[in-house]
Order: C-alpha cells, then structure tokens, then sequence
C-alpha cells in the first residue's frame, strides 16, 4: 500500500466524503472502548473544526471507494477544551492544562485521531495513516503528542511502531493515555567532544557480520575515504557487532527482504587524518571567513570528523544503509552514502518523499533501540562507545578510544 493510495481532505474536498466519513466515524467508534455515537449535527461541526486549525491534515483511507481509515492532525496549541453535557471539563483536560505549563504547544503537532473499522484491523491501515500524518509534518514539527483511551487496541501501535513514549503516570487521566514523541536528534557539535572522557573497556575489533552473517558488507560507490587493503572497515568492536546482529534480526523479522549494509567501520587514523587535512586544505582554498579557528575546524568536522575525536578509528562507529535483496537494490535514503554534493544528507533534509523519510526512519528506529547514537550531520552513521555517543546520551565517559 503505497501512501499516494490516500486521499488528504480539505476544507474544499471534504463535503464529497462527509457522509461517508460520518458513517465511518460513527462506526469506528460506537464499538468499545470508545462507546460514543454523534449526531449528524455533532459531527459536521467536528468536522468543520478539523480544517481550521493551524496545520490541520485529514487523511482518508478508501478500499473500493468506501472509507475505512482515517487519521487527523494539527498544531497542539489548537486544541480546545470539551465538556460533558452538564458543562464539566472531560476526562483528560485537567491533564491537558498541565502538559500546556509543561511543553511549548506551538512546537508540537497533535495527533487527534486515528481509525479503522473493526474488519480492517490488524492489516496495517492505521500504520500507514500514521506514517503518511508524521512524516508529512516532520519538515516542520519534531515533536507529536496524542491521547488514546487506555483499553485501545492502538496503545501496542504507538508504542511498538511509533516509538511514542506515555507522559509521566501523575499526568495521566483516569480513562485516557497521553503519548509523546520527540524526533528531535540533537547537534553534538566538536567542541561538545572536546571535554569527553575515555574508559578504555579493551574490546577487540571483529567482523561487522561476526555474529550475523545475514549483514552485508558492501563498499560506497563514492566518497572522501579510500578503503584499506585487509578488509579493516569491515571491523567493529565486539559489543558493536553484537549490537549490529542483533538490529539486523529485528530487521529480518519486520520485513523478510531486508538487510543491514554496511560500507564502512574501523577507519585508521592514518586515513582520518590524510582525510581531514584534505577537506582542510579543499576548505582553505574557498576562502570562507570564520570568525575564530574554532569555527572553522567545527565546519571541517561537519564534513570529515577531527581524528582525535572520530568515531571511526575508535571501532565504535558505522556508516550504513538497508538493502533490499529480493530487488537487489538499497532503499531510497534521499541520497547515496557520502554524497555530500547533496543538500539531502542531513536529518534537516527538506524536500524528502514520504518513501525516503519512511526508510530513513525504519534505520533510525533500529539502530537507537539498540542504543546507538545518530549523526545529524549525515543519515549513516551511527555510533556506539565513542565520544559522540557519550555527549549524544550523557554519559559519563566514552568506552572506546582511537586505536593507534
């Protein structure tokens, strides 16, 4: 099912399908948990609310053009408050007074619906209806918020797909759930690694498949690194490569084609710095200005890491993408591995497909539920145990060093 298979309603579009989304509304939730039935009265002036609030997004799923899923969208600070029908707030909104101290609204994009009729449950819809609302909105939003009733078959949704984490148990309402998504990957700049501590853990270099021969090693067709002979980048640390086994079976099992590959691990410090000398002087000749040499090395690391910090040569770091072996082709990132002549390499990336931010985010979601650190910088690496990692989760020190 592919995302152009929605229809996105708007204030224009939407009187063709509101009495079919009407039905569909009313169906989905008058089962239980939810229990609730509107007028048709109620319901168009739910309707007409949707499509005047700041970013607001109506998707619509049809099969055989009868409506069966939908998902709806909007900027947090929009929300209103609803009564009961003696004119008392609902459940959740003394909550929701609490989460406005907490949280900027304006910053966050809220997730106000989300169904599916009973006989097309289970088969992915609401998924996809999800991904087509959040990667529509990442340009702008990084952070989503949602509330569900406690019972809902979406809880497993949010939490084992999406990643959405529940607020703090003192916030949450008798019935409801409040959901938090924060996709913000923060910048670890090199002056944020200067201070890192090392402690040395000692682990040895293996092979990136050492524990999962099902990964792919496979070099870049471009890039700024020449590859070694011995076949030295296809080296990780011991606990890496446990690691890298262990998102590849996730992988596996998610989507029976895929599988990780890798184009580069262990880096030597002496390609590092014959490297960063050369994007030094390739820098030097444009003649930029810089207001200290700080700033001007913090421009070189954005490109080619300072070799004293580096994750490569620590063991610790990958640069990777998924492939699909049934098609024998990798997904669509948006662009290659190191093609730097691309405006699309980093996380800011503006401009992506649906596709492209799906894929991406299919490997994000892998390797940090592993525990490794993304690179805004660049949509392949990733590191674990170096100094990036340690800045990037706050940890006391790193546990690998450069290897000499």
């Amino acid at each position: 099912m592919k995302y152009q298979d929605n229809i996105i309603l708007t204030e224009n579009n939407y009187i063709q399908y509101e009495t079919d989304l009407s039905n569909l509304y009313n169906k989905v939730f008058e089962e239980p948990p939810y229990n609730e039935k509107l007028s048709s009265e109620e319901l168009k002036k739910k309707f007409q609310k949707w499509f005047t609030r700041k970013d607001n997004m109506v998707i619509l799923k049809l099969e055989n053009e009868t409506p069966i899923s939908f998902c709806v969208g909007y900027r947090a600070c929009c929300v209103e408050e609803e009564k009961e029908e003696d004119g008392s707030p609902k459940d959740g909104w003394e909550t929701w007074k609490t989460i406005k101290k907490k949280l900027n609204l304006r910053e966050i994009y809220f997730i106000d619906e989300l169904g599916t009729l009973l006989e097309h449950q289970g088969q992915g819809y609401a998924t996809k209806l999800m991904e087509h609302l959040i990667y529509s909105n990442t340009d702008q939003y990084s952070k989503f918020l949602l509330k569900t009733r406690k019972n809902s078959k979406a809880v497993e949704l949010y939490e084992d797909k999406f990643h959405f984490n529940r607020l703090n148990s003192r916030l949450q309402p008798r019935n409801y759930i409040f959901f938090y998504l924060d996709k913000t990957i923060k910048k670890v700049r090199y002056m944020m690694l200067l201070p890192a501590k090392v402690n040395v853990c000692g682990e040895e270099l293996v092979n990136v498949n050492h524990y999962n021969k099902e990964i792919l090693l496979q070099k870049a067709d471009i890039g700024l690194f020449p590859y070694e002979n011995g076949g030295e980048y296809g080296k990780v640390r011991e606990e890496v490569a446990k690691k890298l086994s262990r998102v590849n079976e996730k992988l596996m099992k998610r989507y029976e084609h895929y599988r990780l590959n890798v184009s580069y691990g262990f880096r030597s410090m002496d390609i590092q710095n014959r490297a960063f000398h050369e994007q030094r002087e390739k820098m030097a000749k444009k003649k930029m200005t810089f207001n200290t040499l700080y700033d001007f090395v913090e421009e070189i690391h954005r490109f080619i890491a300072v070799p004293t910090v580096a994750g490569h040569p620590t063991g610790g770091a990958v640069d990777l993408t998924i492939k699909d072996i049934e098609r024998d082709d990798f997904l669509d990132m948006g662009s290659l591995i190191y093609e730097f002549s691309s405006d699309r390499v980093t996380w800011e990336a503006k401009g992506l497909t649906l596709e492209q931010k799906r894929n991406r985010q299919i490997l994000y979601d892998l390797m940090v539920s592993e525990g490794f650190a993304p690179f805004w910088g660049e949509w392949w690496h990733y590191s674990y145990g170096d100094r990036e990692w340690s800045v990037y989760y706050n940890k006391p020190h790193a546990i690998y060093d450069q290897i000499k």
